[in-house]
């Protein structure tokens, strides 16, 4: 089986890195026109483990430390938050790199070695999302990285080596991929992890198998060594607590959507139909494991945010790379090599617009003007500088209300199953607001109005960088991006609820949750956009 030169591979890949990664850098700054909600998020986790406080100890999040550390790491050597990002998007593609040389190299004809390879780096390290849009973006960065990486897992999982026997070296990649996968965000090790075990074990490459597991407990006994055992036990918690949450059941469509409607069911129909006519052509077990691979794919991406299906890119690879040899293999009375390339070009089709949306975000990025930004947080901390959002998105600040509340004859309207109840506190219904635009804005007035409380604020919304804004210090325990939790209510003295929320399923989810708290609720002050009140421990 032919494979890519080594070579010649490593400089392509490491050429690609540097281009994509150029345009970022070489920019004064960087410039988010979409998702600020998310970019806030991940600034509040950042210089909070910047402080020194530690995800699932100091503070409630469902993604593992990797996906943050890399970036918290830059901001402790002195960089400003936007370039402390761009050089942590630059530190993860030449860890992945190696990785994904081996996976790409060992596993794939030249051509398709050199794309993909290519593309798993873009991924990683674009500042667009991947969806067919062209925003520029933070949002969401640590799915891209998991994609990325996880190209390099499926590749290895599906089809064998094209250099021979290398299970040791094949163990020790798989073992360091899956331990990032798991530190990075959870959802990618548990849909693959199993899988890739069966492979090894199916193929009969169980000595693979060992060097992976020692990997896997090196990395994480070195992160044990690094923050202490009880981070694991705050990891679980956490998903456990997101997984459970009524808030978010799924940031998008549902599985059984992303298995079947309009965007997705050419793909998944292409994947099934490539792993029946691959063990149809002589080749059982790689048939299988696309098969097995296939929910997986699915659950990561309805998982993610505006569930894009990456999945397609290392499936066009997988299908190219498992066509029989050109004598006449049959399945059902077709050409198996036929089918297997006419599946192929159908996912480097659908995959078209998601890669050419990666591709294009550093250079979309470049030609921004600064001149219609302005910085995303506190301009005078220097800590913060260099992460700048457009004016008009910042400050254009727009709610979107529910008529049914304020007109009788659109309350009529009503479903009587509906379970969006009104958002209740202290007995007084709040209206039915969300911000649609404008949540830098709106957070910077509110901060300004709760930055004299003379303790710490618990912020009933689904993000809280208020202290950021207003100069105090976090929320000890809080949760940067809140799923309906009162994580952080024992060490604050007052609530803050905002009228009008960033997400109103948050907001109602921890004020019915609260209601239910052994605390007092004291109002202190009011304003149009919130309601401020002193907390009271035990009940009245």
């Amino acid at each position: 089986m032919s494979r890519a030169n080594p070579g010649l591979l490593a400089v392509v890949l490491c050429l690609v890195l540097v281009l994509a990664l150029a345009p970022a850098i070489l920019k004064d700054g960087l410039f988010i026109t979409a998702y600020e909600g998310d970019a806030l998020h991940v600034s509040d986790i950042v210089m909070r483990m910047a402080a020194g406080e530690l995800p699932h100890l100091d503070f409630e999040t469902p993604l593992g430390i990797a996906a943050f550390a890399p970036i918290a790491f830059f901001v402790v050597q002195g960089h400003p938050l936007g370039e402390a990002y761009l050089y942590a998007q630059a530190f993860v593609g030449l860890l992945a790199l190696p990785l994904i040389y081996w996976a790409v190299g060992t596993r794939l004809p030249p051509v398709s070695a050199y794309l993909l390879g290519a593309v798993a780096l873009i991924v990683i390290t674009s500042l667009s999302y991947g969806m067919a849009k062209p925003p520029v973006t933070i949002a969401m960065h640590y799915n891209r990285w998991g994609w990325g990486l996880a190209f390099a897992a499926v590749v290895m999982i599906c089809l064998p080596s094209r250099v021979g026997p290398r299970p040791f070296v094949d163990g020790v990649v798989l073992g360091l991929i899956f331990s990032a996968l798991a530190l990075i965000k959870a959802s990618y090790f548990a849909v693959f992890a199993p899988v890739a075990l069966l492979a090894l074990l199916l193929r009969g490459e169980r000595a693979a198998i060992v060097p992976a597991a020692l990997t896997g407990v090196a990395v994480m006994g070195l992160v044990t060594l690094l923050t202490g055992p009880a981070l694991w036990a705050g990891y679980v918690e956490d998903l456990l607590k997101v997984f459970t949450s009524d808030v978010r059941e799924f940031p998008g469509l549902s599985f059984a959507k992303v298995l079947v409607s309009p965007p997705y069911f050419i793909a998944t129909l292409a994947a099934v139909a490539g792993a029946i006519v691959i063990r149809g052509s002589g080749r059982p077990v790689e048939g299988l494991i696309l098969l097995l691979l296939v929910p997986g794919f699915a659950y990561a991406t309805f998982q993610n945010f505006e569930n894009d299906p990456l999945w397609i890119i290392p499936l066009a690879a997988i299908l190219w790379a498992a066509r029989p040899e050109p004598e006449d293999v049959a399945v059902f009375g077709w050409d198996a090599r036929v089918v297997l390339t006419t599946l192929a070009a159908v996912a480097v089709t659908l995959s078209i617009p998601h890669v050419q949306s990666l591709g294009a975000g550093a250079l979309r990025h470049y030609a921004l003007s600064p001149d219609a930004f302005e910085p995303l947080l506190a301009p005078d901390d220097p800590r913060l500088a260099g992460l700048h959002v457009a004016s008009v998105r910042a400050n254009t600040t727009r709610g979107s209300v529910d008529l049914r509340e304020a007109d009788a004859a659109y309350a009529m309207m009503a479903d009587p199953d509906d379970e969006a109840e009104p958002a209740m506190i202290a007995g007084e219904a709040l209206p039915d607001c969300r911000l649609e635009a404008g949540i830098v804005g709106a957070i910077r007035v509110q901060a300004a109005e709760i930055a004299d409380l003379d303790g710490p604020v618990f912020v009933a919304d689904m993000v809280a960088p208020h202290w950021i804004y207003n100069g105090t210090d976090p929320l000890p325990g809080g949760a940067p991006w809140n799923y309906g939790s009162l994580a952080g209510l024992d060490a604050a003295d007052y609530v803050m609820v905002p009228i009008c929320a960033v997400s109103t399923r948050s907001r109602r989810a921890i004020l019915n949750a609260l209601a239910g708290a052994d605390v007092t609720l004291e109002e202190v002050r009011r304003s149009p956009r919130v309601i401020v009140y002193r907390i009271t421990r035990g009940t009245a």
